[in-house]
């Protein structure tokens, strides 16, 4: 097997000839490894807390997140989906399985952060709690679940999170009646952060877990 640096100057070699495709594809196996190694080492010294947390990710991914998993929008789409010319599509499931949403490849951690109760990192697949919440199991429930959707955004490829943002939208509608005031005045904020399916999911999610609405998306705050 080749080592990251042997990979690296083959990379400048296919270059050099030209041959971007190659290139692109040695470039991707290194990124693989190095998130292999990532994953086996935080695997190999993760904190108690870590573990516990990790675990509460994966029973969240089962009991909250199957909408975002698409899981629940397979058979619909299967039945309903088309071709480009107007026939019916032969497989439209494999291409939506395909998609790596995958929660437990995540790396979960505890760790001081500045000015913040949470983070997820897309391109690392890492999800960081600041250990302050941890004092407060509601606190600490509310910040996971909030970079959680960060997570399965991340994940999701575009067209998909239209369509799960559309579904969410019909969904909550008639159970909040100011949707579309929410929606805007988020828009219309100075400081805007999350997306629409941010913010219907976040909405979602509070109203699943009896919680006033705006309380996953501020992490609790009001």
């Amino acid at each position: 097997m080749l080592s990251a640096d042997d990979r690296k100057e083959e990379i400048i070699s296919l270059i050099r000839e030209g041959k971007y495709l190659d290139a692109i594809d040695q470039l991707l196996t290194i990124v693989s490894l190095e998130d292999d190694r990532t994953y086996r080492e935080w695997w190999n010294y993760r904190t108690r807390g870590e573990i516990n947390l990790a675990a509460k990710a994966y029973e969240y991914d089962e009991e909250y997140f199957q909408d975002m998993l698409l899981s629940r929008y397979i058979k619909e789409q299967h039945e309903f989906g088309t071709d480009p010319d107007g026939g019916p599509e032969d497989e439209i499931e494999p291409g939506i399985l395909d998609a790596d949403f995958a929660i437990d490849s995540w790396i979960f951690k505890l760790e001081e952060l500045d000015n913040s109760s949470g983070m997820c990192s897309g391109s690392t697949r890492t999800i960081t709690i600041d250990p302050g919440r941890t004092a407060d199991e509601d606190a600490l429930n509310v910040t996971l679940l909030h970079e959680m959707i960060h997570a399965y955004e991340y994940m999701l490829p575009e067209i998909y999170r239209q369509y799960v943002a559309v579904r969410l939208f019909q969904k909550l509608e008639p159970l909040i009646p100011d949707l579309m005031d929410l929606i805007n005045a988020d828009i219309q904020s100075e400081v805007r952060e999350h997306s629409v399916l941010f913010m219907l999911k976040a909405l979602d999610l509070d109203l699943r877990l009896n919680k006033p609405p705006g309380t996953v998306y501020s992490y609790g705050g009001t």
